[in-house]
């Protein structure tokens, strides 16, 4: 009887890590994070992946340099919600959780992650499962990653450890709200919205309208000017002209 129990118990065990193993790969982790999140053997994985996606698993390993979390202001916000959401994956950390308690532990702050990520309108994809993971040991070891206090809304952010190197004073989020904020109101402007010239401050589509009516012109679809005559005419050539002009080759010169 206790012989039983026993091989039951391993069969439920093998069981659960199978179906974490499918939710691990179905977030795009890859064979050895899968592995070190499950207990599983690699012959075991590639058969889960192979039953999912059809294909065999990618190769090669998944590491990423700390200098790729904080190397402009949109991921220095991704890792500062991220390590906002790994609080629960620190603590099983420090309690000694093993896999695959500790895989289920890395799937739930995942999707809060990117639930949080999804509430967000401003075009903010979020960090791959295996940055994701590898971001939690690069803080744990707190040698190339540290975190700082944002001087403008004083919340906690991820910032290069060395003194001096790298964005040490303001958030992701200030930096974002700076380089995408309306040039008169300060409003949000998103990301999708029209083109702004480099090093050059957007404007919302209502002071867009007042004070550069060229570029809102452009965006609304709307031309003035020899713009206006160039497009009328463009509209008014027959397509099988537009056809032949385009199609002739140039003429050279003698």
């Amino acid at each position: 009887m206790p012989r039983q129990v026993h091989a039951a118990g391993r069969r439920l065990r093998e069981s659960r890590a199978l179906i974490l193993c499918a939710e691990l790969l179905k977030r795009g982790a890859r064979s050895r994070t899968v592995e070190n999140l499950t207990g599983l053997k690699r012959i075991a994985i590639r058969d889960v992946y192979r039953e999912l996606f059809g294909t065999s698993p990618p190769k090669g390993p998944g590491n990423y340099r700390a200098d790729r979390f904080t190397n402009d202001h949109v991921q220095q916000f991704q890792s500062s919600l991220a390590r906002v959401c790994l609080a629960a994956v620190n603590e099983a950390h420090i309690r000694d959780v093993v896999s695959p308690e500790l895989g289920r532990i890395y799937v739930e702050a995942y999707d809060m992650y990117v639930a949080h990520l999804e509430t967000i309108e401003h075009l903010i994809t979020p960090l791959c499962f295996d940055k994701f993971t590898q971001l939690a040991r690069i803080l744990r070891s707190k040698e190339a990653l540290a975190i700082r206090k944002c001087v403008r809304c004083s919340t906690e952010f991820v910032a290069p450890a060395q003194p001096g190197a790298g964005n040490q004073r303001h958030c992701g989020f200030c930096r974002i709200a700076t380089s995408r904020g309306c040039a008169r109101c300060e409003s949000y402007v998103p990301l999708d919205y029209g083109f702004c010239k480099p090093r050059r401050r957007p404007m919302c589509p209502e002071h867009e309208a007042i004070h550069r009516p060229t570029e809102a012109a452009k965006h609304a679809g709307l031309f003035t000017g020899p713009l206006k005559r160039a497009a009328a005419k463009d509209a008014a050539e027959p397509a099988e002209v537009k056809v032949k002009r385009r199609s002739s080759p140039r003429a050279v010169p003698a």
